[in-house]
């Protein structure tokens, strides 16, 4: 049970700084562009103006990649960086979709977190390995009286 409480408070740490990611992204752009706000245009069905599918796969790739770090370095499971990735992309994707987006949004809003997520798992794998091959020095401690 301990486990999966870890593994359940790395989904949510790197859901967490993946979404904060994501929309200081978005509000930097917004401010930057002029663009009006991406959830307010998907819930409208119009088409993305003003935000091109290059622009939404670099936000999502800041996001999920520390995201899915996190997740992975936390719960000391790579597999945890993809749940993080499907979970940023759930909301936009399934919004895309029924505003009747174009095909190619829903692919940027589903995949790119995932794409996002799979290179966190991959540092957090190379990260793991380097803790591993690390010797490990003692340490006295002199206590305190």
């Amino acid at each position: 049970m301990r486990t999966i409480n870890r593994w359940l408070g790395a989904v949510v740490a790197g859901l967490a700084v993946s979404i904060v990611l994501a929309e200081a992204v978005l509000a930097l752009l917004e401010l930057v562009t002029g663009a009006p706000s991406l959830m307010a245009v998907l819930a409208s069905g119009q088409p993305l103006a003003g935000w091109t599918e290059l622009v939404l796969i670099c936000t999502w790739l800041v996001a999920a990649v520390p995201g899915g770090f996190m997740a992975a370095a936390l719960g000391r499971l790579a597999v945890l960086a993809l749940a993080v990735g499907l979970g940023c992309g759930a909301a936009p994707a399934l919004t895309a979709l029924v505003g009747g987006q174009s095909d190619s949004a829903v692919l940027v809003f589903g995949l790119t977190p995932l794409l996002g997520a799979l290179l966190g798992a991959r540092l957090a794998r190379r990260v793991q390995a380097l803790d591993r091959r690390r010797p490990v020095t003692a340490v006295a401690v002199k206590p305190e009286l």
